[in-house]
């Protein structure tokens, strides 16, 4: 196999569960703060949950990268990919050029011309390396999919096209909860993607042992 299969068992089950606990009581919270509280601040643009969304983008960024330079492993490419689109979204959530404390040259480079400069040659490095062996890598990434992280990555896909359907129809009573809280569910899934690779790694090796 290509790609090392996630697990449901052992530490996947463990840190998953506690994730889904705080997922979800976040979500009730948020959902009460909105409606029973009449409180939509919580929704605005670089409020609570946008950036609860990017703390959640920033671990999965991270998960995903920790196995690359630690084991060796065939699908460091995928994994890289899948890091460098959770950096895309992180950017994408973040307004970095309104935030006073960010040097200039960090404002410049998450933002406009120079986030779709420094994120379009990071996809297009990735792309040009796999074509390089395109048969191996497309196996690779059909191998990904059937595996539970990989799963979890299609599920993430769909909710966030649900935000970005509800994103583009402002006349949809609720829009901006929707929007928020469909990408909200999508970084989750993002997110349990990432540790299933970790876990399935960590339980390999306890096999092996």
């Amino acid at each position: 196999m290509f790609i090392r299969r996630g697990t449901f068992r052992g530490p996947f089950c463990l840190i998953s569960a506690g994730s889904a606990g705080a997922f979800l009581g976040f979500a009730l919270w948020v959902s009460y703060t909105a409606f029973v509280l009449n409180d939509a601040g919580i929704l605005k643009e670089n409020g609570l949950l946008e950036n609860v969304q990017v703390i959640i983008l920033a671990l999965a960024c991270l998960v995903y990268i920790v196995p690359i330079p630690l084991e060796k492993r065939t699908d460091k490419l995928i994994l890289l990919f899948c890091s460098l689109l959770c950096l895309s979204f992180m950017l994408r959530e973040l307004d970095v050029e309104y935030f006073a404390a960010v040097p200039d040259i960090l404002k410049l480079a998450g933002s406009g011309i120079g986030k779709r400069l420094i994120l379009g040659a990071g996809f297009i490095s990735i792309f040009v390396y796999a074509s390089l062996d395109f048969s191996y890598y497309k196996n690779a990434v059909v191998g990904f999919l059937c595996t539970i992280s990989g799963r979890l990555l299609v599920f993430a896909c769909i909710f966030l096209l649900l935000g970005a359907y509800f994103d583009k129809h402002e006349s949809i009573p609720y829009q901006v909860y929707y929007e928020e809280m469909s990408e909200y569910c999508g970084y989750f899934f993002i997110y349990l993607s990432a540790i299933s690779i970790v876990a399935g790694s960590m339980t390999s090796r306890v096999s092996r042992h």
